[in-house]
């Protein structure tokens, strides 16, 4: 797959609003507790979210993580919640329980996959060459001549053993670890 694991992890944006409109239509929950639940979800999202990206670790930007977690999600469920309740009073009961049950099952699956992916995948060696690139001019060096991928550890290393620099270990998402060696 040529996605970084926190590329794929963004669709869950979408996901997990989305999963909770189907499960208010199959459990009949009412939308103030939909609301609450999403929240929760955001916060837990937004949360591993942050701990992939690796912020910095001080007081103020945990406390700002901390409670804007419970935000980043609703924005998104408001409207889909508009849509739903449209559609909602049109549909009858029994019709409704089926789209959200298959709905729900569908949404848990996806973000269940994308969590799994998240956890135990990587990007694919061409990505990481093209990532490895990308490091390199933004540092100012000019990677050319022979790219010699390796996978070790959970971490790409991209050898460039004709430049003076030599080579370059990569996150699991792409970004610099470090410069040198050989």
């Amino acid at each position: 797959m040529n996605l970084l694991p926190i590329e794929l992890y963004l669709i869950l944006v979408i996901v997990i609003p989305l999963g909770v409109c189907f499960a208010k239509w199959k459990y009949s929950i009412r939308w103030r507790a939909s609301t609450l639940i999403c929240a929760g979800l955001s916060w837990m999202y937004f949360n591993l979210w942050m701990m992939k990206l690796d912020p910095p670790g001080n007081a103020f930007a945990n406390f700002v993580y901390l409670v804007s977690g419970w935000l980043w999600l609703l924005p998104i469920f408001g409207v889909l919640f508009v849509i739903f309740h449209l559609i909602e009073s049109r549909l009858l009961q029994p019709i409704r329980d089926k789209i959200g049950s298959w709905g729900f099952t569908l949404c848990s699956a996806v973000s269940v996959i994308i969590v799994i992916w998240n956890i135990f995948g990587r990007m694919s060696e061409q990505r990481a060459i093209t990532a490895a690139r990308h490091e390199l001019k933004k540092r100012g060096y000019d990677p050319e001549g022979r790219e010699l991928p390796k996978y070790d550890a959970g971490h790409w290393i991209i050898g460039y053993p004709d430049t003076e620099f030599g080579e370059i270990r990569l996150t699991r998402n792409g970004k610099m670890s470090w410069i040198g060696g050989l």
